[in-house]
């Protein structure tokens, strides 16, 4: 009997469950980059605005953490993948994508 050398399939519904995930990092990223800086220079505030606005942020990104390393795994021996975007497993070699 063979052992099952292609897990794009289960890979792909792995990734399917992340992407709300990754949804909200992304609008959480362009917030951070563009929008602060405009309302930094454009509106007078205050420090306490800043520090909720951070508060918020550094929320997400910590809510998005668990959700990253859950789903980055291989489906076949469940080690994590990295950050890195590969196509076979590092760990175990069998192909992902």
């Amino acid at each position: 009997m063979e052992s099952k050398s292609d897990y794009r399939k289960e890979f792909d519904q792995q990734r399917k469950k992340f992407k709300p995930y990754a949804w909200i990092f992304l609008i959480d990223l362009v917030a951070i980059i563009i929008v602060l800086p405009i309302l930094f220079f454009t509106i007078e505030f205050d420090q306490s605005f800043l520090l909720i606005y951070s508060i918020i942020t550094l929320a997400v990104l910590v809510a998005i953490m668990p959700a990253w390393n859950k789903y980055n795994r291989c489906p076949a021996c469940k080690k994590h993948l990295g950050r890195d975007t590969v196509k076979h497993c590092p760990s175990c070699g069998v192909q992902i994508r």
